[in-house]
């Protein structure tokens, strides 16, 4: 059912080959990026918090290449969690994913993103790393939320109360903000009531 190869995919403006469930897209989405310089503990918090945003129905999307990232995909599995990776691997016709990507692809959990089409393997180095971290975050900002929707009210809330350690999410912290209104100095959101 969602083993169908897709070409050409407009995700903002830029096209990718997909495979997978494509209704991911239009859920709430959380570029997953750890950064080699965390201490462990960090790295164990930043684990656990994507993974309690992630059981809330928020999308998890990255390319998943270092270790810690590696060890958050493994942990989707267990706790049901949906995931759109970025790969720097072509989706050829004959292209077959690996196992455990095959079994959340087939539970329709994971959407795999090819942004290029290439018949020789891409050598992976960190320049193009950091260029899928950022087509991941390109592709999580497309989201569009909606504030009278309860299920996005929720996860919405979920994300934000994620986020708020993180200075350097403020972008998403400000797209997410725009159709709520904040109320006072408790930290509680007010979403505008429906006209």
């Amino acid at each position: 059912m969602y083993d169908t190869l897709h070409r050409d995919v407009l995700i903002g403006t830029h096209y990718y080959d997909a495979l997978g469930n494509l209704a991911l897209l239009k859920s709430l989405m959380l570029p997953v990026c750890c950064h080699s310089a965390w201490p462990y503990h960090t790295l164990v918090d930043y684990t656990i918090e994507v993974l309690q945003v992630g059981s809330c129905g928020v999308t998890l999307i990255g390319p998943f290449i270092s270790r810690a990232e590696q060890e958050i995909l493994y942990w989707t599995e267990q706790y049901g969690v949906n995931v759109i990776r970025l790969t720097h691997l072509s989706l050829t016709d004959d292209y077959r994913p690996q196992p455990d990507d095959q079994q959340r692809i087939n539970h329709g959990r994971e959407l795999l993103l090819a942004p290029w089409y290439t018949e020789l393997p891409m050598p992976r180095t960190r320049e193009l790393c950091l260029t899928l971290n950022r087509m991941a975050e390109a592709v999580a900002h497309t989201t569009r939320v909606d504030p009278y929707n309860p299920a996005d009210r929720e996860m919405t809330e979920a994300l934000l109360r994620f986020l708020e350690p993180y200075p350097s999410a403020y972008q998403l912290r400000r797209r997410l903000l725009q159709p709520l209104r904040f109320r006072g100095e408790d930290g509680q959101y007010l979403y505008p009531e429906p006209q």
